[in-house]
């Protein structure tokens, strides 16, 4: 049996999720700090304005209070900005053609013409249109690049 593998659209769409995850994760944490040292400065200034005006101390005590539950909301919103970020997971397809007693799996065919686009000194980048005939009857997978720019055939 064939191993299994994800195909390169569903590991780029994971990767796209994750990238946004994380963009996302960062986005929240720099606000967080953010946030985390204006508290920061906030209490230090208020904590100079203490020593110089005893009723001013609930004031300090009460934006140091809002100010931490600022914070806290900010962590939390970032928090559910991850979760919902967080990649869904995309059902995995696979297309297998039995024969003769024999399997041929198609993510393999596309692998193998990868593989010699590769030997040929060719850049992955520069293959955008790959077509694969597949004729079991003569154990032959015929290829097409790029609407002819490259033209093969390999035993399966």
């Amino acid at each position: 049996m064939a191993v299994k593998k994800k195909t390169p659209a569903a590991v780029e769409a994971e990767n796209k999720v994750t990238e946004a995850a994380e963009a996302a994760a960062a986005t929240a944490k720099e606000t967080v700090e953010k946030v985390e040292k204006a508290a920061k400065e906030t209490v230090r200034k208020t904590a100079a304005k203490k020593a110089a005006a005893p009723k001013k101390a609930e004031t300090t005590k009460k934006a140091a209070e809002a100010v931490k539950e600022t914070v806290e909301k900010v962590e939390k919103a970032a928090k559910e900005t991850v979760r919902k970020a967080a990649p869904k997971k995309v059902a995995k397809k696979t297309v297998i053609l039995q024969y003769a007693g024999k399997e041929v799996v198609y993510e393999n065919l596309l692998k193998k013409v990868d593989e010699i686009w590769a030997e040929k000194g060719k850049d992955a980048a520069a293959m955008k249109d790959v077509r694969v005939y597949v004729k079991p009857e003569e154990n032959m997978a015929y290829y097409v690049v790029n609407d002819g720019e490259e033209i093969g055939s390999f035993a399966i």
